[in-house]
């Protein structure tokens, strides 16, 4: 059932909501699992084995009956072998199919959960692998635990007394799980806590490799990432060290139990109270409860990690601030007003915003709010979209509080276009389609869909450019819509947001990244929409199309007026043009608004409107799925390729021996840890023949009979202290290799994880940015690729040695006592192994097809997840939980051929076991009774096989833990083997200026199939400032990232100085450029941090630091703050405004003191006095440096010596702003555009 609202207690009530079907299947699992726990308790019993050791000792001569016994037994074997292949072929398939159906409903009450949080809410946990982890051990834990019950049952049952003296290794056993269970617990929450800041690191850098690379602080983000996970790793430490102790202790009790079962079960025999068989029986359903213990607190720790995700997402609740019930009204007018607002932000409780506000829109009307950044701007659209309550006062709707209104009914008559709008994996029609969400043309049929979303895409001049893509419509946006500029982004957004018609339209900051002409026709063209209009901006032009403005500051009251009206009165509203006027690119300038579309518009309106009346299109579009994240063995050969590609080295095919040396690298000063681990581990091997021997040895000293009571009470208590001694000896050894392996095993994972993020970082930008879904699918291949090479030297390492150590002693010992027997016992094994082998081949491939089916519905939820304000905003929860439960449905298909297969090969290897010991038991008898061994040889050969059968079918479980990691290690090996793609030994000159000279430079990206740069040539002199200005996609932003080294040319040449780019140490040429680029990144560290991140390490002094601050105009906010320069930044600087951000990473560039300063759209977020106080700066910094700007706003251009005007990637214009103005060409019309006029 589609999950439609998050429900009361979910996280608890997702295990106890089953279907009949699952009811019928887990009370058939049940069932089985109860026959295959009981199966090895009810073998000692059935076949009466206790009888078969003094049937040994004592019926020999009897070579008829003996063989008959034999027989009789061995053919008991076979029968429980074939009962053991159908109970857990019935338990392994049932837990599979009931793992699945749980693990697919906690994602999706997960993430139902997430979404319909409020927007102070974030929290990165994923269930799912824990899940899965918990349902894949359910079987084995379920059976153990049976398996003890039913033991101890049956104790009682042959000889109360003895079982009486032995149920204290159950109170110390769930003693030691409980202790384990919180100690582990709580242990795990910090390791959680630990592990997400570390990988909130790794995802940060990678989400900005662009900024991380400009700046040249890779170092530091790789020293952070190192410091989390030192931070990390003692968490881990702590919890390998609880299981290894655990484990240990595990080991050592379970010889205890031995040892008390001789010492009284001797004592029992002499004092006639209990008789040899009972004693034998107890003794072998004991051993089989010993290796229950060992399975279950083996796997303490998954239950624990699953036990805290349910607990997590039992305790999340949906959030107060989304209703789903109200109701609202028939008809909508579109007039809201703010009545007594107040508010503060959640994460600045003492910061208040709005105090006692009383704000109106009127219908219909286009109304414009202005400010300085921080004055809340942003925040009011936030409270009408409801995003957050006010925390006193109301907002109405056409006199109706928002909070009486249905939250779906609202934001479904709300159109919101923010400041950086979020466009999702798939085609630009589906985007704008979007906007359809809860209409009744959300169902409606392609051709009206197609002409809604046309009509939606004219209203935003986005139609034309879509039209000349070679897709159209059909374009794939790829992740968060990387494949399109800032621009076209926008527009989209803007299609998405009109298609439907909204009531009240919201536009933050939504025309930023648009060219004048584009943004005036654009605005135009949504009055002419007759919607109530809220415009968030900092231009003028964009502010001119209000039909009312509204000024807001920290602090003061509102202003609201007419533009005109307010540029009549002395206010903050006049200082805002002034600061605009100020910069002009000419002092004679005029500012002055001309309407010089109106016409168009009105034809516009007349021709294009979007009601459903008027739309009849022919045209059809076909759907794209989206672009599957891919798997992290892909990362790499995307990397090798483009090194291949640009004829860079690369490593070799890797031998074992270099990869031994590889992983050597990270242990060479750890050799001690490594001998201790081995030398654990091998005596910790050799533990079940030991065990074999003194089994043997002590069950013939209580067979001997009643005249040598004596002599059988000292052999069995010298037997018992040897089980003492084995105790304590391999709980010293079981904890020794633990915690070797496991501190190596950490070890591993820091260092290669630090070493792979520094050389994923280093890595071209061109070759990245093939990579899909990049920061998600680096952060997988860092993670994944170096866990797996760590199980190398961790637990699957220690493992090995163990299983290897076992088997060898086990065989040699065997071989030594008697040989005929150990060979046909050990014939089993080739069988064992084969079967082993294939059930783990067969759940490799069970496993493969669950990550692969669920790897794009984990996308899409990470998508989801990473842009639910646009998700609440689009009202598109239900149809997001909709498709994730169509993916994880769809990821499921075919598992239930493949969990019988896996299911099937899991009975038989079960079943083989008894095959084996049924044909050991009958050749061992046969022997004895032809006189060729004797009971003893028999007993230590047979138990010595039989124990190390329960290790062999470990191995392959190890060998493909070892091809995982093998196969990891080669990938790791390879991407630290390749040579940085732009990296060379000449070195460069760095000088305060820097003369720069395309000569005819070609540049083409991968990923579309138009060139971006045509042959463009130009010279800029060392200190000059010059501007390239363009429409939307014409190369401005292309020119930049050539300059940065992001990208090298196709053909043609870039000089520097006098050094051709392409030829010199490109981390040396990156430390003479500062760049700000559009899209302004922060780093969930100080503000301090921030501003010195470009400097590479040098001193700064506070003057320098003040210095850089006062001229991006953010030093008074910093000085305002309670932690002024040691204020945290909150994850992508979320505490501050846009604007606030902006002009933090201009501060920031001033401190590199570069020898090229290069500015893309510096001053788009900025309000028009901070706009001023930064063109202000750059004019300042123009004498030491050479500056280039991007820009669309042709005020900002003051000082600027040359203007460059480009149109699809060549240069069609170029002069002094007064020059190009004379031409009455490109730049003429933008500047008319713009109102500027008067150059001269």
């Amino acid at each position: 059932m589609l999950v439609t609202q998050m429900p009361e207690n979910a996280g608890k009530r997702f295990l106890y909501s089953p279907s009949k079907l699952e009811l019928v299947v887990l009370v058939s699992t049940l069932i089985s699992a109860i026959t295959a726990g009981a199966i090895s308790v009810i073998m000692p019993v059935s076949l009466d084995l206790a009888q078969a050791p003094k049937t040994f000792l004592t019926e020999t001569n009897d070579s008829h009956s003996f063989l008959s016994k034999v027989n009789q037994l061995s053919t008991y074997f076979v029968y429980l072998g074939v009962a053991a292949f159908f109970a857990n072929f019935i338990t392994t398939a049932g837990f599979i199919y009931l793992g699945h159906k749980i693990t697919r409903r906690l994602r999706e009450y997960y993430l139902a959960a997430l979404l319909y949080q409020n927007a102070a809410f974030f929290d990165g946990f994923g269930p799912g692998e824990c899940a899965a982890r918990l349902t894949s051990q359910t079987d084995t834990t379920l059976i153990g635990i049976l398996r003890f019950v039913a033991s101890f049952s049956v104790g009682f049952y042959f000889c109360w007394r003895l079982t009486l003296v032995l149920t204290w290794s159950i109170f110390v056993a769930f003693f030691v799980m409980k202790v384990v269970a919180r100690v582990t617990t709580q242990n795990d929450k910090s390791r959680l806590d630990a592990e997400t800041s570390a990988a909130a690191v790794l995802e940060e850098s990678f989400a900005s490799v662009r900024d991380v690379t400009a700046l040249g602080a890779q170092n530091y983000h790789v020293n952070r990432y190192a410091e989390r996970l030192k931070n990390a790793e003692r968490f881990q430490f702590r919890g390998i060290t609880v299981l290894s102790l655990t484990l240990a202790f595990t080991v050592g009790i379970s010889y205890l139990i031995i040892m008390t079962t001789l010492w009284a079960g001797s004592n029992l025999i002499v004092n006639l109270q209990a008789s040899f068989e009972d004693i034998i029986t107890i003794q072998l359903i004991i051993q089989a409860a010993i290796f229950v213990i060992i399975g279950i607190i083996s796997t303490a720790d998954v239950f624990v990690k699953a036990k805290t995700t349910i607990s997590a997402i039992s305790s999340m609740r949906a959030s107060n601030v989304s209703p789903r019930t109200g109701a609202g009204p028939q008809h909508i007018i579109g007039s809201i007003a703010f009545e007594n607002v107040g508010y503060m932000y959640p994460s600045r409780s003492t910061s208040v915003i709005f105090d006692n506000m009383n704000l109106n829109f009127p219908a219909g009307k286009m109304s414009a709010l202005v400010g300085r950044s921080g004055s809340g701007k942003t925040t009011v659209l936030d409270l009408i979209e409801r995003f957050y309550d006010p925390t006193s006062g109301s907002i109405l709707l056409d006199g109706v509080n928002t909070k009486d209104l249905d939250i779906y009914w609202l934001r479904r008559r709300l159109g919101l276009v923010s400041q950086s709008p979020v466009l999702f994996q798939g085609s630009i029609f589906d985007n704008i389609c979007h906007g359809l969400t809860g209409t009744e043309f959300e169902k409606a049929d392609i051709v009206t869909q197609q002409g809604l979303v046309e009509a939606a895409a004219q209203v935003s001049f986005s139609h034309d450019f879509i039209k000349a893509l070679p897709n159209g419509y059909n374009t794939q946006v790829g992740d968060r819509g990387l494949r399109l500029s800032g621009g076209q982004k926008q527009r989209i957004a803007i299609a998405r947001a009109v298609i439907a018609g909204p009531a009240v339209l919201l536009l933050d900051e939504a025309t930023s990244a648009l060219d004048s002409e584009t943004e005036v026709r654009v605005l135009s063209a949504i009055r002419s929409l007759k919607c109530t209009t809220i415009l968030v901006a900092h231009r003028l032009t964009a502010i001119k199309a209000a039909d009312k403005i509204i000024v807001l500051s920290v602090g003061n009251s509102p202003q609201e007026s007419t533009f005109d009206e307010l540029c009549q009165r002395q206010n903050a509203f006049t200082d805002l043009v002034q600061k605009e006027q100020e910069i002009t690119p000419s002092s004679t300038n005029q500012l002055v608004y001309e309407r010089v579309l109106e016409k168009d518009h009105d034809d516009f309106k007349a021709e294009r409107s979007i009601s459903a009346a008027s739309l009849n299109f022919n045209s059809t579009t076909e759907k794209h799925d989206s672009a599957d994240p891919i798997p992290p063995s892909a990362v790499l050969d995307i990397l090798v390729n483009q090194n291949r590609e640009q004829g860079t080295r690369s490593t070799p095919k890797s031998s074992l021996c270099r990869l031994v040396q590889f992983i050597w690298t990270f242990q060479k000063d750890r050799k001690i840890f490594l001998l201790c681990g081995i030398l654990a581990a091998f005596v910790a091997g050799v533990e079940e023949p030991v065990h074999a021997v003194l089994f043997a040895k002590s069950t013939v000293s209580l067979s001997l009979p009643r005249s040598m009571y004596g002599e059988l009470l000292s052999q069995t208590r010298l037997w018992a202290l040897m089980y003492l001694t084995l105790a304590v000896v391999q709980f010293l050894a079981f904890a020794t290799q633990g915690l070797c392996f496991g501190a190596l095993s950490l070890r591993v994972m820091r260092l290669a994880r630090v070493d792979a993020m520094r050389c994923l970082l280093r890595s071209s930008i061109e070759s990245l940015d093939q990579i899909p879904n990049l920061s998600s699918s680096l952060t997988s291949f860092v993670t994944t690729e170096t866990s797996s090479m760590a199980d190398l030297m961790g637990s699957t390492l220690g493992m090995l040695f163990i299983i290897a150590a076992t088997l060898f002693v086990a065989f040699i010992v065997s071989c030594a006592f008697q040989w005929k027997l150990a060979l046909v016992c050990w014939a089993i094994f080739p069988v064992l192994f084969g079967c082993s082998y294939l059930r783990n081949v067969c759940w490799t491939e069970f496993q493969g097809r669950r990550k692969e089916g669920y790897r794009e519905a984990a996308s899409y939820a990470s998508e989801a997840i990473g842009e639910f304000r646009t998700i609440a905003a689009l009202t598109r929860e239900q149809h997001v939980l909709s498709l994730y439960r169509s993916l994880l449905v769809s990821a499921t298909r075919g598992f239930v051929t493949v969990s019988f297969k896996v299911a099937g090969i899991q009975g038989l290897v079960r079943s083989i076991t008894y095959f084996g010991l049924a044909l050991g038991f009958w050749y061992g008898g046969t022997l004895l009774g032809r006189g060729d061994c004797t009971a003893f040889q028999f007993f230590v050969t047979y138990t010595a096989v039989m124990f190390a059968s329960q290790s062999a079918g470990l191995i392959f479980s190890i060998s493909q833990d070892l091809g995982i990691g093998k196969r990891a290690a080669m990938d790791l090996l390879q991407l630290f083997g390749r040579e940085p793609l732009l990296t060379s030994p000449e070195s460069f000159e760095t000088e305060s200026q820097n003369r720069i000279q395309f000569r005819d430079v070609y540049f083409q990206y991968p990923s579309r199939s138009c060139p971006a740069l045509k042959g463009i040539s130009f010279v800029i002199e060392p200190g000059e400032h010059v501007a390239f200005i363009g429409a939307n996609g014409a190369g401005k932003s292309t020119i930049l990232s050539l300059l940065e080294r992001f990208y090298d040319p196709q053909s043609g040449i870039i000089n520097v100085h006098g050094f051709d780019i392409s030829a010199v140490d490109v981390e040396n040429y990156r430390k003479t450029v500062a760049l700000v680029s559009q899209d302004v990144v922060l780093y969930n560290a100080t503000i301090k941090e921030n501003l010195l991140l470009g400097t590479h390490g040098r001193v700064v002094s506070d003057e320098d630091l003040h210095s850089a601050c006062q001229k991006a105009n953010i030093l008074d906010f910093i000085s305002s703050l309670p932690d002024q320069f040691a204020t945290m930044m909150g994850t992508k600087g979320c505490t501050l405004s846009g604007g606030q951000r902006q002009r933090l990473a201009f501060a920031r560039a001033l401190l590199r003191k570069p020898g090229i300063l290069l500015l893309d759209e510096v001053t788009a977020n900025q309000d028009l006095e901070s706009e001023s106080l930064i063109v202000r700066a750059i004019r300042t910094a123009g004498p030491r440096c050479t500056t280039i700007s991007v820009t669309h706003r042709l005020n900002t251009l003051e000082g600027v010596g040359r203007i460059y005007v480009l149109d699809q990637g060549s240069i069609v214009e170029y002069g002094t702003p007064e020059q190009l103005f004379r031409m009455k060409g490109v730049y003429y019309n933008m500047a008319k555009t713009q109102g500027l006029t008067g150059c001269s």
